[in-house]
């Protein structure tokens, strides 16, 4: 048994609990979001999540967040043994698993039409990763380069100019599939 809380793409991260600084943002910048995600201590809850696991997120921003899950837009639910939840594009989610024994199968599709956008906005948030993605887009689906290049010319361009050079690139899928998702830990 699995809870999980979602949020609509609209609410901004640091509303959430989460901090996020795109490329370029000078140090010291903060929104208002970020101001209310602090802690009384004044460290901020992304850090105690990173030092501390998603349990600190469940237990100290969650609650605050359910007295504003209207006002959020926040969808919570239980997912029992044998059903499947479906996450649509850019939703921030969370996964609790409150049974003893959970076993978990995920997949991550990006429809063509979402490629676009989906690429720019990890060119823009994870420079690296939008690096290995299309290093692994031109081995495995070449038409697909094709389709970015016209319709994000600019990400693909960055990309492509990026240095950075995983080991083992993208020929062998396991070792790159392997090296995404230790970079998300």
């Amino acid at each position: 048994r699995k809870r999980w809380v979602l949020f609509p793409p609209s609410v901004p991260a640091a509303e959430i609990g989460i901090e996020t600084k795109c490329k370029g943002e000078a140090d010291g910048e903060e929104e208002e979001g970020a101001k209310r995600a602090k802690g009384a201590e004044g460290t901020s809850h992304y850090d105690k999540l990173v030092a501390t696991g998603a349990g600190y997120w469940w237990e100290r921003v969650f609650p605050g967040l359910k007295a504003r899950a209207a006002e959020l837009g926040m969808v919570e639910c239980y997912q029992e043994e044998g059903e499947m939840i479906y996450v649509p594009q850019g939703w921030w989610h969370a996964v609790l698993n409150v049974s003893d024994w959970t076993v978990a199968l995920t997949h991550n599709l990006v429809l063509r039409k979402a490629l676009p956008t989906a690429f720019s906005t990890q060119q823009r948030v994870n420079p690296i990763y939008a690096t290995r993605w299309l290093r692994c887009l031109k081995h495995f689906s070449p038409d697909a380069v094709a389709h970015l290049r016209e319709l994000a010319p600019e990400a693909v361009g960055t990309a492509e100019r990026d240095e950075y050079e995983p080991e083992g690139g993208c020929g062998d899928w396991r070792k790159a599939t392997i090296m995404n998702a230790v970079d998300s830990l």
